[in-house]
């Protein structure tokens, strides 16, 4: 039987956070949206949502092929990265890399 810990149900509220507004949201297929969040300092990040029911968080990384989502990842003991989420279908893909290119022209 697996043991269960009592923990601290209080729930935090921190009244000055709000989610920030996406600087471009777009509906890239049915039912699939792209967020973009500008971040000055840093690389933008992104948010594709599927379905409203499953969000996938990434980074855009600005190369000399122009802009990509570095989707989350992870490394094995070897050094090297694995995805943890990547989109297979070429016409998404395409339509992500069209809608990133315009909006950093």
């Amino acid at each position: 039987m697996a043991k269960t810990t009592k923990t601290n149900t209080k729930a935090k509220t921190n009244t000055k956070s709000k989610a920030k507004e996406a600087d471009l949201e777009v509906e890239i297929a049915e039912g699939i949206w792209l967020s973009v969040y500008d971040k000055p300092d840093k690389n933008d990040s992104c948010k594709i949502t599927l379905n409203n029911a499953f969000v996938i968080f990434g980074k855009i990384i600005q190369s000399d092929n122009g802009p990509f989502i570095s989707y989350p990842n992870w490394k094995d003991k070897n050094g090297v990265y694995h995805n943890q989420a990547y989109c297979f279908d070429k016409e998404i893909n395409e339509t992500i890399k069209e809608t990133l290119e315009k909006y950093y022209e």
